[in-house]
């Protein structure tokens, strides 16, 4: 008879199946990056954004309170909002955004305040 601790394994154990989530999870985030980068710059249109006050805190800087506004658009009866990622901007202003015209939920800040 054979022990046990020498028999082969034939099923995955919780960590192979939480190690391949993580493998999953990090090819899907590349594909989408990949996708949403084609499509902004091969079919996007370009529309005028305002920024609102909608704080996105910074990362590790809950201390100093540091923040970046968030810039919103309309298209037809939908309005998208996104992260302006830069403290360059106040409430009010109006920036430049280019968006994918078949998802406009892929959208980005295309020209600086200055």
């Amino acid at each position: 008879m054979k022990n046990k601790k020498y028999q082969k394994k034939n099923k995955l154990e919780i960590g192979d199946w939480f190690f391949i989530m993580i493998i999953a999870l990090v090819i899907m985030f590349v594909i989408k990056n990949i996708i949403k980068n084609h499509l902004l710059n091969s079919n996007y249109k370009v529309v005028d954004a305002l920024i609102i006050d909608h704080k996105n805190p910074l990362g590790n800087n809950n201390v100093a309170g540091k923040f970046t506004y968030s810039y919103r658009f309309c298209l037809d009866n939908d309005c998208y909002i996104n992260n302006a990622l830069s403290d360059d901007y106040n409430i009010g202003d109006r920036v430049k955004v280019k968006y994918c015209e078949y998802y406009p939920d892929f959208n980005e800040l295309i020209t600086d305040k200055r």
